[in-house]
């Protein structure tokens, strides 16, 4: 598959389309929840996502709080064409500690979905699925999902974003 390849991404987008369709700065509300279905906290997000490499990735760069502690967050977003997958590498100063996770996944109608793992102390690793949304050129939905080992999906933090405009 070439670069220019269509994906089963939102609006039959190739994968640079898509990310350029994703470009600029968004701003919204990040809600994180500890156990499944109660949300713990709701807070301010901001971040930009910029084009990489002449459109071959792109960098999400973001801030929050969780219980009013500040965090940052990066996801570096690919498209393999050899392996026709979408790819991220994601770290953040709240979640990841000192490790980097990396993920692998497929298109959706209006997006793509990819999935790493973590490491629990003590534990099996748990996995984490992050579903970025194109819902509207201005609407971006970026929800990540704790998978226990288990194979039990829960959303762990979901980032609704709108697009800023000059």
């Amino acid at each position: 598959m070439s670069d220019d390849t269509k994906t089963d991404g939102p609006t039959n987008l190739t994968p640079t389309e898509l990310f350029e369709s994703i470009s600029g700065s968004w701003t919204g509300t990040s809600s994180t929840w500890f156990e499944p279905e109660k949300l713990a906290d709701t807070s301010e997000v901001a971040g930009t996502i910029a084009i990489l490499l002449a459109g071959r990735f792109c960098e999400f760069n973001y801030t929050s709080t969780v219980t009013e502690e500040p965090f940052e967050g990066r996801y570096l977003f690919g498209f393999n064409t050899d392996r026709e997958t979408f790819q991220a590498v994601w770290v953040d100063s709240f979640h990841m500690g000192s490790a980097m996770m990396s993920c692998e996944g497929r298109g959706t109608p209006t997006g793509f979905s990819v999935i790493g793992a973590y490491d629990v102390p003590g534990g099996p690793p748990w996995g984490w699925r992050t579903e970025v949304t194109l819902e509207h050129p201005n609407t971006l939905t970026v929800t990540m999902y704790n998978i226990t080992p288990d194979g039990q999906e829960d959303r762990g933090v979901e980032f609704t974003l709108m697009r800023e405009t000059k």
